[in-house]
């Protein structure tokens, strides 16, 4: 496994452990709305098993992975309307004004999607090939 790949699973494992602690203690902040906590739960767990399934080589855990951060990727905050999934861990860029309405892109999330975009799909990637059924 190559030292990028470790990188990539230590970051993606340690995103979605961490965001477990973020999510609470939001939920904490803001009265524990269970939409808030179901939808970021599941994020994190796909975090961890993004980051779990890399170390093991597996590829299903390159396409989480992905998934995990293109969902970072875009938030949207109005007054009457939000969108945000970061789990803490974001560097946004954004336009608009707080009153009346904010489009960011999180470039954490953009660096890592590229990032592992681009080790998934690397010819000297470390993911071992899933073998067929009956072959000899």
């Amino acid at each position: 496994m190559t030292k990028q790949d470790k990188a990539i699973a230590g970051i993606t494992l340690s995103h979605g452990t961490l965001g477990i602690l973020w999510i609470f203690w939001v939920a904490s902040q803001i009265g524990y709305p269970v939409v808030f906590i179901a939808a970021n739960l599941v994020l994190a767990v796909a975090g961890i098993a993004a980051g779990l399934g890399w170390f093991y080589r597996k590829l299903w855990a390159a396409y989480l992975a992905i998934a995990f951060y293109f969902v970072q990727l875009v938030h949207v905050l109005t007054p009457s309307f939000q969108w945000s999934f970061t789990l803490g861990f974001n560097f946004n860029i954004g336009l608009g004004w707080i009153d009346s309405g904010q489009l960011a892109l999180n470039l954490f999330a953009l660096a890592m999607l590229i990032w592992a975009s681009s080790r998934a799909f690397a010819p000297n990637n470390s993911f071992k090939p899933t073998p067929l059924r009956g072959a000899a």
